[in-house]
């Protein structure tokens, strides 16, 4: 097997140092990645939090025809959030101020190294986006 790493003087180091730094490499890039997930994972949330402020801006308030729209939509983008987790205005007057605020829980698994045992953790990291606006709609 080792014989196939050598190079023409003899010398196998250098080709399992390349391989010891590949796997180095690949295995802080991986955690970076995870490490990240939290916050890729706000993003979406905020995008459908401003998606919908711009929707209570132009109704007046979140019917709850759209509350049920952002629940779902939110569950597409792999969040799970309950009815009891927006906080919203209902309906306002022209000019008058609207809410919007989504809480949630991300799950983030954290490895742990301990000597030579590797274990996986799991925590519950609380999250929240808050939007406020105006309201554009005007009633006759």
């Amino acid at each position: 097997m080792f014989k196939s790493l050598k190079n023409n003087r003899g010398d196998i180091a250098t080709p399992i140092l390349t391989v010891l730094g590949i796997i180095t490499i690949t295995a802080f890039l991986v955690l970076t990645f995870e490490k990240l997930a939290p916050a890729a994972t706000y993003m979406k949330v905020n995008q459908v939090a401003r998606k919908y402020s711009l929707i209570m801006e132009n109704e007046g308030g979140l019917s709850s025809q759209n509350k049920t729209r952002m629940i779902n939509e939110l569950a597409q983008k792999g969040v799970i959030v309950g009815e009891s987790n927006i906080w919203a205005t209902e309906s306002a007057e022209y000019g008058k101020d609207l809410t919007l605020a989504i809480s949630f829980d991300f799950a983030s698994s954290d490895l742990m190294v301990s000597g030579f045992q590797i274990s996986k953790t799991q925590a519950k990291i609380p999250m929240s986006i808050s939007r406020s606006t105006v309201s554009r709609r005007y009633n006759n």
